[in-house]
């Protein structure tokens, strides 16, 4: 299962974890008004090591990075994300092989998203940033199916060191039967909460697998008891350029992102990669 895709999937939880990972370089990004964007609303431009791109004045965006990696979140409102993310690549051999790369992650991730029974939907299409190509894969998730299956992989295979967690999956045997029990058994769910949030406590600097199996069981609690559109849809897009791999990350519930996705567009079209 490729990682870059298969992280991001459930993203409203995960690219949370991905972004306080990184080292906040409050040299990165640099921003400047103007009325050049791509109509008469104000726009700003946003410029760092990477790529420059213009926005809506309004639009709260933001820059972090790690060596290597930069991320840029773009946040108007609430209920989507919106991310922007450049890796250098370095350990390659040439042009074709960094291609090959490109395309294998692609690959992979389509080809693992077909076998998820909570992925509804499933298609690709080709884009192209900057003068460069590449392409875009767009998925529908029923996120409660989705994040009580995720769970239960970090629980099954990330957390094997833990006694505690085996024993109490001990009467599920895979993802689905998991499922049905964390759904509907509302006893289940408690105590599980209870053990990771014990677990926690005991390590003192917890690893970040245990920290993410709690905020899914609680992402999932939201699912259930709040009324929270449980549906989303994703846009991952993935542009190679030299030494360079560019992804952009767009979801949110199928309604906000039939209203968003032409204002996405527009952003996208404004993007230039750094010289």
């Amino acid at each position: 299962m490729t990682k870059k895709l298969m992280i991001l999937l459930l993203s409203v939880l995960l690219l949370g974890f991905i972004i306080g990972c990184t080292e906040e370089d409050p040299g990165l990004p640099e921003e400047s008004t103007g009325n050049n964007g791509p109509s008469e609303q104000a726009y700003i431009t946003y410029e760092d090591d990477y790529i420059t791109f213009q926005h809506p004045a309004e639009w709260l965006v933001s820059g972090s990075g790690s060596p290597g990696i930069s991320l840029v979140i773009i946040e108007k409102g609430s209920g989507y994300d919106f991310v922007f993310e450049a890796e250098t690549v370095d350990n390659l051999e040439g042009q074709e092989d960094f291609d090959d790369r490109v395309a294998e992650e692609f690959t992979q991730g389509l080809e693992s998203a077909e076998k998820e029974d909570y992925i509804t939907q499933i298609s690709f299409e080709d884009v192209e940033i900057d003068g460069y190509a590449g392409k875009s894969l767009l998925l529908e998730l029923d996120l409660l199916q989705g994040t009580a299956e995720v769970l239960y992989g970090i629980l099954s295979e990330e957390l094997t060191q833990y006694d505690q967690i085996q024993d109490y999956l001990s009467a599920q045997d895979d993802s689905k039967s998991f499922t049905e029990e964390i759904i509907n058994n509302e006893e289940f769910q408690e105590g599980l909460y209870e053990l990771l949030r014990n677990l926690e406590d005991a390590d003192g600097e917890p690893e970040q697998s245990l920290t993410m199996a709690r905020a899914h069981l609680e992402n999932l609690e939201v699912y259930l008891t709040e009324d929270t559109p449980d549906q989303q849809r994703q846009k991952i897009s993935i542009v190679a350029k030299e030494n360079l791999v560019f992804r952009v990350y767009f979801f949110s519930d199928p309604e906000q992102y039939d209203d968003m996705i032409d204002k996405v567009m527009d952003i996208m079209d404004t993007i230039e990669f750094a010289d």
